[in-house]
């Protein structure tokens, strides 16, 4: 079997949302949507490969802690000046 090379392979991101069958006090059934997974991957030859899955409500929860913070300030170089003699 010959190589194959994919030239112009492309990185997506992407969300499958998932959703939970509950049970109410009356014994009545619901549907209950639920954040899902979050994938990041490629394309190849036109199929969708996830390489990378996250919880998309972590995914959610980091993004908001990171909001909500201020970047922390550069830090300086340390002095490259030499010691004197």
């Amino acid at each position: 079997m010959s190589a194959l090379n994919f030239d112009n392979v492309q990185v997506v991101a992407w969300t499958e949302p998932d959703s939970s069958v509950e049970t109410a006090a009356d014994g009545s059934k619901f549907s209950v949507e639920l954040p899902g997974h979050f994938y990041v991957g490629v394309v190849v030859g036109g199929v969708r490969v996830p390489i990378y899955e996250k919880s998309a409500a972590g995914l959610l929860a980091d993004m908001a802690a990171v909001a909500g913070q201020t970047p922390p300030a550069p830090v300086a170089a340390p002095d490259q000046t030499p010691p004197a003699a």
